[in-house]
């Protein structure tokens, strides 16, 4: 196969001020070759819209056409990485790699849930709360 030069076509250009961001719709002409990655295709973007931070440009909905040869992609550029935390969605968040995200743990919240379960059992006045005690000292240490 020969190579040949991939061409970007930005269709519906938005700039959403409410949330902080552009919004696009690319299309990829790629004939004779496979699809764009989404690490190559944020390069290309942020080359054309002078972004100096890729973690702000968020892809989805990437589809490519039957027989190839033309990829549609959605494409978010957020003015800066705390926007993009407040309106992207986790597993968005997650899939883009960013660095100040936070992991959550659910454990001890379902350590928590199960010491309400136990300290509200069938025990009445002062036993009842002797053991709710000591049930929250053990979760302060």
């Amino acid at each position: 196969m020969t190579k040949s030069k991939i061409c970007i076509k930005i269709r519906k250009l938005v700039f959403n001020t409410l949330l902080d961001r552009k919004q696009l719709v690319i299309d990829i002409l790629h004939p004779n070759q496979q699809n764009l990655s989404k690490k190559e295709l944020k390069e290309k973007i942020s080359i054309i819209y002078k972004v100096s931070d890729l973690e702000t440009i968020f892809l989805s909905n990437c589809k490519s056409n039957f027989g190839g040869g033309k990829s549609t992609v959605f494409c978010k550029i957020y003015n800066n990485i705390s926007n993009a935390m407040k309106m992207e969605p986790y597993f968005r968040l997650k899939r883009n790699k960013v660095k100040q995200l936070t992991i959550k743990r659910k454990a001890p919240r379902q350590h928590r849930k199960h010491i309400r379960k136990w300290c509200n059992g069938k025990m009445r006045g002062e036993k009842k709360m002797e053991r709710k005690n000591h049930f929250l000292r053990t979760l302060s240490v």
